[in-house]
């Protein structure tokens, strides 16, 4: 045997000290990778008994809904997402990810070119979309979907918020090694945060005009999601809304917490 071993996994080849147990050569591959195989790097030689066959390819391009939903301007980014399943099993769950502007409709074409490109690149003849507004984008035409099926992902969704909580302030939050005050907005179902669901932090420290931006961008999210129920536990925030200075039309505002002392 030579001084260098070939190592082949489901993410890139490279060769190792030949000295390398199999079990080292494991240890060493990220979480992600499997081990295919390891020969010897001058003869080629394989090494550990037989080759495994190349690990199984999906046959599904999911385009996933709106994730890790956040304020930017006047509107909201989010991620989205595009995953190789086999069935409804990922085999990758993060082929590609691009932030966009929730509703932006040339970047979500962009999107769903994207979704097509990669299962043609890869062999695969379905993509299911998840995201309601790439399904229209695609529904819109203009799109080249040739040799590819694309199909709505119709599985249950995942629970949505159904409220959202303003924070009383948090003067433990830490901003390198001072304390300030903060204050988070967060989406719920029922007590319980949702999952990818709207999250903003907002540092306060004396800045109540930036604390009034911050809710109603939340507010704003909040009427165009259809989430009506607003639990508040600033004081300041409520006598913002009583005196008017933060509009809350449409919405049923509850108040808790902080915002009752």
């Amino acid at each position: 045997m030579t001084g260098r071993k070939t190592v082949t996994t489901t993410h890139g080849r490279y060769t190792v000290d030949g000295r390398a147990s199999e079990k080292t050569i494991k240890m060493m591959a990220m979480p992600y990778e499997r081990l295919i195989s390891i020969h010897d790097a001058e003869t080629g030689r394989l090494i550990g008994g037989e080759e495994e066959e190349t690990p199984h390819r999906g046959d599904t391009i999911l385009v996933s809904d709106y994730e890790r939903i956040m304020p930017r301007g006047e509107g909201h980014i989010a991620v989205v997402r595009l995953a190789e399943l086999r069935g409804t099993t990922p085999v990758d769950e993060c082929l590609y990810e691009t932030s966009v502007v929730i509703g932006d409709r040339p970047f979500l074409r962009m999107v769903a070119e994207s979704a097509i490109y990669y299962a043609r690149d890869r062999g695969i003849r379905r993509v299911m979309v998840a995201n309601g507004d790439v399904w229209e984008v695609i529904e819109a035409g203009g799109i080249d979907t040739a040799g590819v099926e694309v199909v709505r992902d119709i599985s249950p969704p995942a629970a949505a918020g159904d409220n959202l909580l303003v924070t009383d302030f948090d003067r433990r939050y830490t901003m390198g090694d001072e304390f300030v005050a903060a204050v988070r907005v967060c989406e719920r179902h029922g007590y319980m945060p949702t999952d990818d669901g709207y999250s903003e932090t907002v540092v306060v420290q004396g800045n109540r005009e930036a604390l009034r931006e911050a809710v109603r961008r939340a507010l704003d999210y909040a009427r165009d999601r259809g989430i009506r129920r607003v639990c508040i536990n600033n004081r300041h925030v409520r006598e913002d809304i009583e005196a008017g200075v933060i509009d809350t039309t449409g919405l049923e505002v509850v108040y808790g917490g902080g915002a009752l002392r």
